[in-house]
């Protein structure tokens, strides 16, 4: 996604709290883990904040794709409104069809050139309504930011969305259909060339 806002020709900074899963991130409920997201943004003063993640169940048979925003607090209501507006423009770009399933490559060692795995099953990444929620991330109080949304992007627990996130082709797909939403929020607000 960070590589499809920067080909608009530098008119969009993409800030990343990180860009990999470490030891520190994966489970994150301490305060102090997720206040290190929010930092950044307000030091930037980001216009947007994305918290991109992948949903897990219990029930494998749970799936889909789903946004988070913070509740309609009365001090913050054109906040939560633009967020609303977000979650709206980006859910258009939803659900998210693979006709003729996905293909995976996978390595068994590092000198393993790599073999072609591929499901040709269709898939269909569904979507849920924007859900309102008090997340830490989402709070104004601790993320002034005007558009802040968090997205379970698929569900890794959901044995063919699984596929989708573990190939290119499917990470691509779903990186091109946030940022197309996003991209349409965006010209709501900004002059983009």
């Amino acid at each position: 996604m960070k590589e499809n806002l920067l080909n608009l020709g530098g008119y969009i900074d993409v800030l990343l709290s990180r860009d990999k899963e470490t030891d520190d991130t994966l489970h994150e409920t301490n305060v102090n883990k997720q206040k290190y997201r929010c930092d950044p943004a307000n030091a930037a003063k980001a216009d947007y904040f994305v918290s991109l993640h992948s949903n897990g169940y219990h029930a494998s048979t749970r799936n889909g794709f789903a946004i988070y925003r913070e509740d309609a607090r009365s001090e913050y209501k054109k906040e939560s409104a633009n967020s609303k507006e977000l979650a709206e423009d980006i859910m258009s770009q939803y659900p998210v069809q693979f006709p003729n399933g996905i293909t995976i490559q996978y390595k068994v060692n590092n000198d393993d050139d790599g073999t072609d795995f591929t499901y040709a099953k269709s898939i269909t990444i569904k979507k849920e309504n924007p859900k309102v929620q008090n997340l830490y991330v989402l709070s104004y109080d601790n993320l002034k930011v005007p558009h802040r949304i968090l997205v379970e992007i698929a569900s890794h627990s959901h044995p063919e969305e699984v596929l989708v996130l573990a190939s290119k082709e499917g990470q691509e797909t779903l990186a091109q259909k946030l940022t197309d939403g996003l991209l349409i929020n965006i010209k709501k607000h900004f002059t983009i060339k």
